[in-house]
This record gives C-alpha cells, sequence and structure tokens, in this order.
C-alpha cells in the first residue's frame, strides 16, 4: 500500500497528496507556498485543506498577519490507518 492508498482510504484525492507533500518539503509555510510547490491551483488549496486539518495531517497556526501550516510527521498516517482498522474491527 503506497502513499496514495492511504489517502484513498479516506475519501482523499491525489491533489490532496500533492498539497500534503509539498508542505512537507516546505515546513512551516502559506498557502501560496504550498500551493507554488504542489502545482495545484490556490484557489484548490483552499478548497482541500480544511480536510486535512480535520484529520489531522497539516496543523494551522497564526502568525502576524498569516495562517501558516505545517504537515504533520508522515507516521500520522499510519497511526489513523491503524484507528480506522481497530474501528471496523470492533463493529465485526
Amino acid at each position: 500500500m503506497d502513499i496514495l492508498d492511504i489517502f484513498k482510504e479516506f475519501g482523499l484525492k491525489e491533489e490532496h497528496l500533492k498539497i500534503y507533500e509539498a508542505n512537507l518539503v516546505w515546513g512551516t509555510t502559506t498557502i501560496s507556498n504550498i500551493a507554488y510547490k504542489s502545482k495545484v491551483p490556490r484557489s484548490t488549496v483552499y478548497e482541500l485543506i480544511p480536510q486535512l486539518i480535520e484529520l489531522g495531517i497539516i496543523k494551522v497556526s497564526n502568525s502576524d498577519s498569516n495562517k501558516l501550516y505545517t504537515a504533520g510527521d508522515p507516521e500520522i498516517l499510519k497511526d489513523l490507518l491503524e484507528k480506522k482498522n481497530s474501528k471496523i474491527n470492533n463493529l465485526i
């Protein structure tokens, strides 16, 4: 299972992955920088990033006049997948 498969497990798209990877490379940064690095239009980044924040894959903080975004450690994806599988197993 590759990272895109994990993203798809949570209903995310390839663009979500591009945003996450760009944020990982760039570090704590703005939407504009994430859009530039990911080659995903800025308006699309604004549209998709809330799902990544909700899952805890990306964290948001406020600086003086900007919101800054920081990608979580890739291990968080493993943790999220394990939690999802655990919930499924508890239903069985």
